[in-house]
């Protein structure tokens, strides 16, 4: 790549993270409970095998650090400086949302800041103490929480060690895919292979988990191009040891690009049909891998300023059902399904093969942008 191409793409990334960021708008009410977290909930979910009693807290904080994805709703979920969160805050919801009488019943507590778990600017090393005992104290036997790689760093993980007490710490990290292009140029995000990779490494030398996230069909893609996109990422991640990826159908949310291009008619949320493809391919080509779908992301009810993947109203939530199963089971033979939309669903494909094929990946954000 000649030098004008680098710093053009630079740019490009550049442009496109100032469009990012000036569409991000905060969700939350101003009425807000600071005390109370975002959600809290209880549920069972598969973990390397073994389906798991799970509390997942969401906190409401105050920021995502690295704001910078063309799809992301988290960040519009944290109140980003609209309202100050103190550390004191951010206990109290853990406490409040995880309360003593509840630690006996749950083998593994999720928590999830919409941003990055180890970034001391989103939450202070005295919240992570806090967080690391209270599990510690527990009769959980996981910790899970999110952050990109760069903020996962030897003495952050040395800490965790020291603090919970022989616990297991899984740490879910959105690689999104496994191609740098599409990374860069789709997602937009600063995940990049060799801090994923070192990232990995260093939770493996720890008896630690590496949890990933992928995107089916991030911005810009094609139906098929998603479909492909995702079962290299999964391919790629076995490769690598990590076999229980967890598969996110993108939403379309407010105040984000994905929703520039839906209104344009650039882009749609993936088909539940292509989901399925994901998992049966997948299952061929890599059956000692075992992904998971977000089922969250795809009910409507839960996600009512979103557009989520869908296939038709006949058939939606019959396909939903049978992806939960799937999840429980691994068993792809839940995933046959049988509806007249699948011929809508043939030729949506091939209206947006002749709309984006023809262009590069980059070509097609640039032309975006301008």
């Amino acid at each position: 790549m000649s030098h004008t191409e680098t710093t053009g793409n630079i740019r490009l990334r550049q442009n496109m993270t100032s469009l990012v960021m000036g569409l991000r708008r905060s969700t939350i009410p101003p009425t807000a409970d600071i005390a109370l977290a975002q959600s809290s909930i209880s549920d069972e979910v598969q973990f390397q095998g073994e389906l798991v009693r799970r509390k997942r807290i969401v906190l409401l904080a105050p920021k995502c650090s690295t704001a910078t994805c063309t799809m992301c709703p988290l960040p519009n979920e944290a109140l980003d400086d609209t309202r100050e969160i103190t550390s004191e805050d951010l206990i109290a919801q853990i406490d409040n949302a995880f309360p003593v009488e509840e630690a006996g019943d749950v083998e593994m507590v999720t928590i999830y800041n919409n941003g990055n778990f180890f970034s001391d600017s989103e939450m202070a090393p005295m919240v992570r103490v806090h967080i690391y005992n209270r599990v510690a104290e527990s009769n959980a036997r996981i910790l899970t929480v999110e952050s990109l790689p760069q903020f996962i760093t030897p003495p952050k993980i040395a800490e965790s060690k020291r603090l919970l007490n022989g616990k297991r710490l899984a740490v879910a990290i959105g690689l999104q895919s496994a191609s740098d292009q599409v990374r860069k140029y789709a997602v937009n995000t600063t995940c990049t292979k060799k801090s994923f990779e070192a990232a990995s490494r260093l939770l493996t030398e720890n008896d630690y988990s590496t949890l990933a996230f992928l995107l089916i069909k991030p911005p810009f893609l094609t139906e098929t191009e998603g479909i492909v996109d995702a079962v290299e990422s999964i391919g790629y991640l076995s490769s690598l040891g990590i076999n229980d990826p967890i598969l996110c159908p993108t939403r379309v949310a407010p105040n984000t690009v994905a929703e520039m291009l839906l209104i344009e008619g650039k882009f749609r949320p993936p088909w539940l049909y292509s989901i399925a493809d994901v998992l049966n391919r997948s299952a061929q080509e890599y059956p000692e891998s075992l992904p998971r779908v977000v089922i969250s992301e795809l009910h409507p009810n839960a996600n009512s300023d979103s557009v989520c993947a869908s296939n038709c109203e006949k058939c939606n939530d019959e396909v939903i059902g049978a992806l939960a199963k799937y999840n429980n089971s691994r068993d792809p033979a839940f995933l046959e399904m049988n509806c007249d939309c699948y011929e809508d669903y043939l030729r949506e494909i091939n209206v947006e093969e002749m709309m984006w094929k023809a262009q590069p990946l980059a070509e097609r954000v640039s032309s975006f942008l301008k």
